[in-house]
């Protein structure tokens, strides 16, 4: 049997971010002949969407790298893992994700004689356009780290943009995908429902759902905050995702704070999060940062108008009155006036016309197609430098 030389390593600081959103770029790689490779962390998932790695002709490496910079010894056995990675089995590409993957991929790339064509996406680069200063400290460490990226991948034009002033490596290049891709017809056609009744809310009531991990940045609690302003009855609240023990409580606190104790809800993590959505009448996305927002977009594409703050993310694909209603992430008035506007089932009804025509901009064949030119162009460049080194050597 001929030896495949066509190696390509996955890198993720938590093992369950490849069955969550890189499952196509797996098929991607594999029709292109690669040979797919992938090193996490997988003690520490951080969804619990699962997959069968040998069924899907993927070769796992467990490493130790962990998301917070500052666990040093963890991230620096993690970097040698991966330099004894590439040294082994010769990848001839790379791609990258989450900040701690994609920092260590690239530097133990740095390290070895024969480099790899790297790949790094970026699902949201930490400075954005009015981030707290602090979050500025990210600005030179990408800079730096993208001196030894190839191709620089971004979800937002916004990143883009930046992606495209930094410097890349040899023949490197920038480009922009619509996130990883909705499945039109999981969310548009449904698959079976969760009835208002099932979860306890009145059918007369309007439900606003959110879908996301419970954090500050989530911004949960503006929603909160906007139906204690209106002290409706007939407001529901839900969210389906799990978070730091610490912040869920923080959550059930302000709930009662609010006087909503009995109209607001946890669901915890749902793997099949379009049955929720089929019972909602309004999604909330109120996160202060967003690098695009697929909860929000899975919403649109299942018709559900969206309550959104302005963010860079939502701003790829909310139009203001149109998919839905947009306001700053610290107004709790805006949102509040929003709800109110939302309870018009006549308004909501134009609104969900419209919410998946613009999700379509943004489904699974779209963003296929764009990371298969991605990945073919990495290749025609991969080869040019192979041949110039060749020429030169």
């Amino acid at each position: 049997m001929r030896k495949n030389n066509k190696k390509v390593l996955l890198v993720t600081t938590v093992s369950g971010f490849l069955p969550q959103f890189e499952l196509n770029n797996v098929k991607l790689l594999q029709e292109l002949g690669y040979e797919v490779h992938y090193a996490s962390n997988f003690n520490h998932p951080a969804y619990k969407k699962s997959c069968n790695f040998d069924e899907l002709g993927i070769r796992t490496h467990p490493i130790t790298i962990r998301k917070s910079p500052f666990c040093f010894w963890e991230n620096l056995w993690a970097f040698l893992q991966l330099r004894e990675l590439i040294l082994r089995y010769g990848f001839s590409l790379i791609h990258c994700h989450t900040p701690m993957g994609g920092a260590l991929a690239r530097l133990a790339a740095l390290t070895v004689k024969k480099k790899p064509w790297v790949i790094y996406t970026t699902h949201g680069f930490h400075f954005y356009k009015g981030a707290p200063i602090w979050n500025w400290l990210f600005y030179p460490i990408e800079r730096i780290l993208a001196c030894f990226t190839n191709c620089l991948i971004t979800i937002n034009h916004e990143d883009l943009a930046y992606a495209r002033s930094f410097r890349l490596g040899k023949n490197g290049f920038s480009a922009w995908i619509p996130g990883e891709g909705i499945d039109m017809e999981t969310f548009h056609t449904g698959t079976g429902k969760v009835t208002k009744e099932q979860l306890g809310i009145p059918e007369e009531a309007l439900f606003i759902l959110s879908v996301g991990e419970l954090n500050k940045n989530k911004n949960h609690i503006a929603i909160l905050k906007a139906m204690e302003q209106l002290k409706d009855p007939l407001i529901y609240y839900g969210i389906c995702g799990t978070g730091k023990h610490k912040y869920r409580k923080k959550l059930l606190a302000a709930a009662k704070k609010c006087g909503l104790e009995n109209r607001f809800r946890l669901f915890g993590y749902q793997e099949q999060v379009e049955k929720y959505l089929q019972a909602a009448d309004v999604f909330a996305f109120p996160s202060r940062r967003e690098g695009l927002g697929m909860a929000a977009l899975e919403a649109m594409a299942s018709g559900c108008p969206i309550l959104a703050a302005d963010n860079r993310g939502t701003r790829e694909f909310m139009k203001d009155k149109y998919t839905g209603i947009v306001v700053p992430p610290d107004d709790i008035s805006g949102f509040a006036d929003a709800i109110l506007q939302l309870k018009n089932k006549q308004y909501r009804m134009k609104l969900s016309q419209n919410c998946p025509k613009r999700a379509r901009h943004f489904c699974k064949e779209a963003s296929q197609k764009r990371m298969s030119r991605i990945y073919q162009e990495c290749e025609k460049r991969l080869l040019l430098n192979a041949s110039n080194q060749k020429r030169n050597g």
